[in-house]
């Protein structure tokens, strides 16, 4: 996924010679020079990643390979605020990704409150507690790629009391 590192583990014969240098290079023009390098690619699709070994003999290989990198998903909440103690907050999702579907959302609502969902339907979560609470949402994709996290701030207002009182029979 575009927001994990990917851990390249190289090998190679040296034929009886000593290697004596490593060299990958990258499709942002970056490169390492050690066997095991780990990388973070900044763009997703197909990218050309290319390992090259030199032996103490002077002699080189080289390969190169396709890396697929996925994107990942962009968490994107909504919710209804201010709002009074006991109504709910109407929470939204516009969540998205470009490669593959968002297949989990989870979310805390700041309150002891953690859901996990498999919908990005609209939903209702009550609140009876006057204060502030931060709604957070991630979600993740049928790729297992993890968005970062969403939040929005709810302020949660205490609702009036009404009473009244009479006298005497009517």
């Amino acid at each position: 996924c575009l927001s994990d590192s990917v851990y390249f583990n190289g090998s190679a014969g040296a034929n009886g010679y000593t290697l004596t240098n490593f060299l990958w290079n990258f499709p942002d023009n970056t490169t390492a020079n050690i066997i095991n390098p780990v990388k973070k690619f900044t763009t997703a699709g197909a990218n050309s990643v290319r390992f090259r070994v030199i032996a103490s003999n002077g002699c080189l290989a080289d390969t190169t390979k396709q890396v697929n990198i996925n994107d990942s998903p962009v968490a994107r909440l909504g919710a209804s605020s201010p709002i009074c103690a006991s109504d709910s907050v109407y929470v939204t999702d516009t969540s998205s990704v470009g490669t593959g579907t968002i297949s989990n959302w989870r979310y805390d609502f700041g309150d002891g409150n953690i859901i996990n969902r498999t919908t990005n339907t609209p939903f209702y979560h009550h609140y009876t507690i006057p204060g502030t609470y931060t709604i957070k949402l991630v979600v993740n994709s049928n790729l297992s790629c993890k968005s970062d996290t969403s939040y929005r701030i709810i302020t949660v207002n205490p609702a009036p009391i009404a009473k009244f009182g009479y006298s005497g029979n009517i």
